[in-house]
């Protein structure tokens, strides 16, 4: 199964954190707005190893606060349509904004037909946990990214309630944040 951790830093350690988080076993990790600081993706966890990577390892980061942790449920289980699914896209030089998503019981599938329907619209994960469904808004402006939300996504029957994070930072990788650790040391 794959996951994804929120993760709250102290402030001021949002950006050290997603690199040192991004030097562990994972595989993307991006800084975001919102009440998390930093989001985290896992991939092909079993729910102890998923567990142990949180509590062994990205809570011992230092400037970790508090994590949050939603596991993604096999798209196939709603319906068998290939909509784009995760990992992080982010688009070179445009917005990236992460839509939570709370949707009405019994409504999964009418909510996925009506999110496909968009272009900007790159990639989504269904969620056990606070929300429903994560989704992954790509557009050239905030206001862009921002019309998307309102006028596409809200409206859609089924849809309770969002909450979105702009993406603040590049995705990070392992060796990528190795490579900045390097450099920072010379």
């Amino acid at each position: 199964m794959d996951a994804y951790v929120y993760v709250e830093t102290e402030p001021g350690t949002a950006r050290r954190v997603a690199e040192d988080i991004a030097r562990l076993d994972v595989r993307e990790v991006v800084v975001v707005t919102g009440p998390y600081d930093v989001v985290v993706s896992l991939e092909n966890v079993d729910p102890f190893s998923l567990g142990e990577t949180v509590l062994d390892h990205i809570q011992a980061v230092a400037g970790v606060v508090r994590t949050n942790s939603a596991i993604v449920v096999d798209p196939a289980l709603v319906s068998a349509a290939p909509w784009p699914t995760f990992p992080f896209h982010f688009a070179g030089g445009e917005v990236t904004a992460l839509v939570h998503v709370l949707i009405q019981p019994g409504t999964t599938g009418r909510v996925l037909e009506g999110l496909s329907g968009s272009d900007a619209i790159v990639g989504w994960a269904l969620l056990a946990g606070d929300w429903d469904i994560l989704v992954e808004v790509s557009a050239p402006t905030w206001d862009d990214a921002s019309r998307v939300v309102l006028e596409q996504i809200q409206p859609i029957e089924g849809i309770a309630r969002t909450s979105t994070y702009l993406a603040v930072s590049p995705k990070l990788k392992a060796e990528q944040a190795s490579a900045k650790g390097t450099r920072a040391r010379q």
